[in-house]
């Protein structure tokens, strides 16, 4: 395996547990629209940016251009309006902490400038990041592989250089895709489909995660 010099992040469901909120915010908007989301809806959304989600799902169930923008407003007003009850994911803090002192760290989300500011400065980890990428920044969301190209390339390395941390299948082929190594993380989806989409390596959880990077550290192939 390729010397690993940085580590990327996904912010929803890696850093912060928001994927509930996301899902019920969803939920919510899409029901003032007169529309039933199923489970299928909602899962299809995990780790994809809101606007792409919402206009597909949106023209499925018939709606307007108008519509859909009134679904997006109000699914962006309930998720703000009851983001401080979001925890963090058990160990990501001080993962980030560690790894920080070990590699150069990145983030890569499809989550909106505003709610990727407001999350990393409500952790207090913004200036762990060495570089930013966020649905703002790029033409295609994931599955394409532009955000992690854009993190790696603001970094300054090759994406074979850069670990991957995701949890999301549409996360892991983005990252795939851009040719980077991708670890995920089994909280969102079970580990056989995260080896389906792409996945190098799963974990349980950052302690793990932590383990297996310590072990690439003795046989020399971390910076």
């Amino acid at each position: 395996m390729t010397r690993i010099r940085a580590i990327v992040f996904d912010m929803d469901g890696v850093l912060i547990d928001s994927e509930e909120l996301h899902a019920h915010a969803k939920r919510l908007a899409f029901a003032h629209a007169g529309i039933a989301l199923t489970h299928a809806d909602l899962r299809a959304g995990v780790g994809r940016s809101d606007a792409i989600i919402i206009d597909e799902i949106g023209a499925r169930y018939e709606l307007t251009h108008a519509q859909r923008l009134m679904v997006l407003d109000e699914k962006a007003r309930i998720y703000e309006q009851e983001e401080k009850g979001i925890k963090t994911v058990p160990g990501a803090i001080e993962f980030v902490r560690w790894a920080a002192e070990h590699y150069r760290l990145a983030l890569g989300t499809s989550a909106t400038r505003r709610n990727r500011t407001a999350t990393l400065d409500r952790l207090g980890i913004a200036d762990l990041f060495e570089a930013v990428a966020d649905s703002g920044d790029v033409s295609e969301p994931k599955p394409s592989p532009e955000v992690y190209l854009l993190a790696a390339a603001r970094l300054g390395l090759p994406p074979s250089e850069c670990m991957v941390v995701e949890d999301a299948l549409t996360g892991v082929l983005s990252g795939k895709l851009a040719g980077c190594c991708v670890s995920a993380l089994t909280r969102t989806f079970p580990a056989p489909e995260l080896i389906e989409a792409g996945a190098d390596f799963t974990f349980e959880d950052f302690v793990s995660l932590k383990q297996f990077l310590s072990g690439l550290e003795r046989e020399g192939l971390r910076e």
